[in-house]
């Protein structure tokens, strides 16, 4: 064992143990959080073309794609877009603060969204257990 004394209860001694392992002290963590890689604002211009898209919520039926050449600037095109659809009587969701909004009318959903990949490309690939 170590030099600490073991309490008489077992209990209390595994308690001890755990929270020595847990509380420890302040100058072993390191100052502040680190920054992570890559943009933290969406809106950003790319130097890569960028597309408007909206689709129904779950984005079987794609309704319409718009090509946002290197250089658009992405708010003022995607605020533009958000706004066209509340003219229309579209319920924004959510505030367009991010490249993403839903909006419904009557009993139709739909998705407002600015993707980095083309839409009328091949699918994205991605892992599912309960397909082969």
């Amino acid at each position: 064992m170590d030099d600490r004394q073991v309490p008489t209860n077992v209990h209390q001694w595994v308690i001890s143990r755990a929270t020595d392992r847990i509380c420890t002290r302040r100058c072993d963590y390191r100052k502040g959080m680190q920054r992570r890689r890559g943009q933290s604002d969406p809106f950003l211009n790319n130097r890569r073309p960028q597309w408007l898209v909206v689709s129904t919520v779950g984005g079987e039926i794609v309704l319409s794609v718009e090509l946002l050449p290197p250089g658009t600037n992405l708010v003022e095109t995607f605020l533009k877009a958000v706004h066209h659809h509340r003219s229309e009587g579209w319920v924004i969701e959510n505030d367009p603060t991010y490249p993403c909004v839903f909006v419904h009318k009557n009993d139709e959903r739909r998705m407002l969204t600015i993707c980095h990949v083309d839409p009328a490309g091949a699918p994205l690939r991605h892992f599912s257990p309960w397909q082969n």
